[in-house]
């Protein structure tokens, strides 16, 4: 029989074998995207007409799995950092404002339903897997292009023409085939708490995204405006208000890949968004043969779960059993109160993606 402490420790070794990838090139647990290949020979196939600037800003994961939906134009640069917070998407769905999407790190940004593709996610079902992207111009230009998406992509109401770029300019609205979300680009400061909120840091912020109040308290981002959740609320017999508790595994896609669990503060997080998913689904797998193994003995999901999440989470609330507390709709990021007001009691969710990383959430009451 599996022991519970056999099945932390094996989630935990996990954890620290994905976090202790060493870089080729440097010896260090870095992950600069260039790093890694010491001769051009070592560079994979499909990397080998992808711009310097490009191969410098972005994770090689990232760019591995994106060649494979277009060609990076040799143009495509990073940002200049004086417009660091500066680029972004905001978001607004039926009169109301979202959480933005920041577009200011890389020189591409894709979006489209597939996770482990896009760097941001949308789920209406006219959206293709990777339906299109923003590209930056070395020069400080933005441009959009349509990646042959099934139901296209709209610009100011018009439909663009699929892959051909498009020229952005501040304020131009944009719309994935039907979604009723649309999307402003802006190429001013973002304000935190301003309409269109959301913030540059949804990415380094844990526990769900919580997204009414400006805060530092580590389960709460520094987001504003509501969020799906309190349409889904509003428009079933779900209740407004819930307990939870999580357990976040980071990936170095994000702008903050460290841990922020207290056994571990700090550490550097080096696996892919594709690993994190898998490695989640396998703590979730571990997790219920624990409470199988467990159930006769009056232990509660729970209680498993809790146990679970110091050994393994790199949310702050690892110290806590991944314990978030109440949570209300309309104030977390979509994904995240998608799946947990979907849960019943003790109930606990598979992999869920966000901007912070890859969820398993329990809720509480």
């Amino acid at each position: 029989m599996t022991s519970l402490k056999a099945a932390q420790d094996a989630a935990r070794q996990l954890v620290q074998q994905e976090a202790a990838v060493i870089d080729m090139g440097t010896g260090n647990g870095s992950h600069s995207p260039t790093r890694g290949f010491k001769a051009l020979d070592a560079v994979p196939e499909s990397l080998r007409d992808v711009p310097e600037a490009v191969m410098k800003s972005c994770p090689v994961d990232k760019l591995l799995r994106q060649v494979t939906y277009m060609k990076i134009p040799s143009w495509a640069s990073p940002p200049a950092p004086n417009r660091v917070g500066s680029l972004y998407l905001s978001v607004e769905k039926a009169g109301r404002q979202l959480t933005p999407l920041m577009i200011d790190r890389f020189p591409i940004y894709m979006f489209g339903q597939s996770p482990s593709t896009c760097d941001y996610t949308m789920l209406h079902e006219s959206v293709s897997r990777v339906h299109c992207a923003v590209v930056h111009h070395r020069e400080g230009t933005s441009f959009l292009i349509d990646l042959n998406s099934t139901h296209g992509v709209r610009v100011g109401g018009q439909k663009i023409v699929r892959g051909t770029y498009v020229l952005l300019h501040a304020g131009d609205t944009i719309q994935l085939g039907f979604s009723t979300r649309m999307l402003t680009f802006c190429t001013t400061p973002y304000r935190r708490g301003a309409a269109g909120g959301g913030g540059s840091a949804a990415e380094e912020s844990d526990g769900g995204g919580r997204a009414a109040k400006r805060s530092r308290s580590p389960q709460r981002s520094e987001n504003s405006g509501p969020e799906k959740g309190a349409e889904v609320a509003a428009a079933s017999s779900r209740p407004t208000v819930i307990e939870v508790a999580h357990i976040l595994l980071k990936h170095q896609g994000l702008k903050q890949p460290v841990s922020k669990a207290p056994r571990n503060k700090g550490e550097l997080v080096t696996r892919t968004l594709a690993d994190a998913v898998a490695l989640a689904k396998a703590i979730r797998e571990s997790l219920t043969q624990i409470f199988e193994e467990r159930r006769g003995t009056g232990v509660t999901m729970v209680e498993c779960f809790a146990e679970l999440a110091e050994q393994v989470s790199e949310c702050s609330t690892a110290g806590k059993g991944g314990r978030i507390g109440e949570v209300k709709a309309g104030e977390f990021l979509p994904e995240f109160e998608e799946a947990a007001f979907g849960l019943e009691i003790g109930e606990v969710s598979s992999a869920v993606v966000t901007p912070l990383g890859v969820h398993l959430i329990t809720r509480l009451a």
